[in-house]
């Protein structure tokens, strides 16, 4: 299922959208890595759809980490990441995250799954 969301996800980034809009879903144990290395800043609003807490960090171009928010079920948040950063979406849980997406600003970003 998570091939299916990111296979969503570039496609909208392929075809040039301004906007990104979204179901992502996480397994335990997961990151979803979002940009880095792109010119411009994105902003990214999350509601957690799932069961699962999650916690949202950005990696700067200069590799700091930062800790943006802790999003429990039913919660949402938006925060904006900078030019070259990532936006990294971790399921620290036990069972699978779900989420709503929506992106915004510089699209033309890179994705990817990273197991802990």
């Amino acid at each position: 299922m998570k091939e299916l969301c990111l296979s969503v996800l570039a496609l909208a980034i392929l075809s040039g959208c301004s906007s990104i809009r979204s179901g992502l879903e996480i397994d335990a144990g997961d990151t979803f890595v979002l940009g880095g290395d792109q010119r411009g800043a994105f902003f990214v609003e999350v509601v957690n759809t799932g069961v699962a807490t999650v916690l949202i960090s950005e990696v700067t171009a200069s590799a700091d980490t930062l800790a943006v928010v802790t999003l429990d079920p039913r919660e949402s948040a938006s925060a904006r990441f900078q030019p070259g950063s990532a936006a990294l979406i971790a399921n620290p849980d036990s069972r699978e995250a779900s989420l709503d997406v929506r992106v915004t600003g510089d699209t033309n970003l890179g994705m990817r799954y990273v197991g802990q």
